[in-house]
């Protein structure tokens, strides 16, 4: 048997005489990567969602929920900590000290490994 992912996101398992024996729509507008073991599917789309199916019947499992990118959590979660500081403290080399960390910080996270 083969799985193949279409172009408008259905996941299909097609047997040796290219016969379509089972088909899914995932609802991702368009399948970028997929990965088969003996129990599950595991399959990732332009919508930033992850889908797990089961192998056989091609049953969906799960639907992981989207990441958010790096850069854009990063800088959030360290707005709200330069504003907690803020709120809390007029001492400026404080504030300074910590967004110097905080950038050293986020651009040693963002590097790819």
């Amino acid at each position: 048997m083969l799985y193949a992912a279409t172009s408008n996101g259905h996941v299909c398992i097609v047997e040796e005489n290219r016969v379509v024996l089972r088909w899914i729509d995932t609802k991702l507008s368009r399948i970028f990567n997929i990965s088969v073991n003996s129990d599950t599917i595991i399959c990732s789309g332009t919508d930033g969602y992850i889908r797990m199916l089961r192998t056989v019947t091609l049953d969906h499992i799960v639907t992981f929920p989207k990441i958010p990118a790096i850069l854009s959590y990063n800088i959030e979660k360290g707005i709200k900590q330069i504003q907690n500081i803020w709120d809390n403290s007029v001492n400026q080399s404080e504030i300074l000290e910590f967004i110097s960390s905080f950038l050293i910080e986020s651009i040693f996270q963002a590097k790819p490994k």
